[in-house]
């Protein structure tokens, strides 16, 4: 026990870690340091490590499993964003969070740990000129502490002269806006969200215009 008679909070941040997500929400009003820890992305992290899987179903109802315990049962998790959405769609995760993409259209980044969501905004009106897009997927940047979301659009060559354009679109939480930052003649295959790797977020890609489609 340290001074005052309060458990050390690595302590207390272990025995939270090990509670159920439905519970997590009430403890965040004990006090503010507790409401902090639990909305915190390492918390979040501690949690996924622990858990070991988020479990989606093709009708977006979202399950945790912990393989800790000695008979792992899924637990069903209720997150109304999902209720209405039209169970077509795509899941990326990143250090304990989740991106949800119905169809690309609408978007929501979900925090299961503390039951925390929030609706993006889209960026189709930014991006209504281009002709398609991909899924997006999700990554976290430590230099700014920031996670984003990065969703490659497509316009197609119509003209004889003129190749088809892969744009990047990145959407910043702390910024709450999306903003272009690459065009390359390139297309991701299929349609994949890419892997993040190193705070980097990898698509396989072939090589539009020309002859060569390696």
């Amino acid at each position: 026990m340290s001074d005052g008679g309060t458990l050390p909070m690595e302590i207390i941040t272990v025995i939270l870690s090990r509670l159920p997500f439905k519970s997590l929400s009430q403890f965040k009003c004990v006090s503010p340091s507790w409401k902090t820890l639990i909305s915190s992305s390492h918390f979040a992290q501690i949690r996924l490590n622990r858990t070991k899987a988020i479990l989606f179903t093709s009708s977006f109802d979202l399950y945790s499993v912990d393989f800790s315990d000695e008979s792992p049962t899924p637990e069903k998790l209720d997150h109304p964003p999902f209720n209405h959405m039209s169970g077509s769609g795509s899941v990326s995760s990143c250090n304990g969070l989740i991106l949800v993409s119905d169809k690309g259209y609408v978007n929501f980044l979900l925090n299961p740990s503390t039951g925390e969501w929030k609706h993006l905004p889209s960026p189709f009106r930014q991006y209504s000129s281009m002709d398609g897009f991909y899924p997006p997927g999700l990554g976290y940047v430590s230099s700014t502490d920031d996670y984003k979301v990065a969703m490659p659009f497509f316009k197609e060559g119509r003209e004889p002269n003129h190749v088809a354009v892969t744009i990047v679109a990145v959407y910043s939480l702390k910024n709450d806006a999306w903003r272009t930052i690459q065009d390359f003649h390139y297309r991701p295959v299929g349609r994949c969200r890419g892997v993040c790797f190193n705070e980097h977020r990898h698509w396989l890609c072939r090589r539009t215009g020309g002859l060569d489609y390696s």
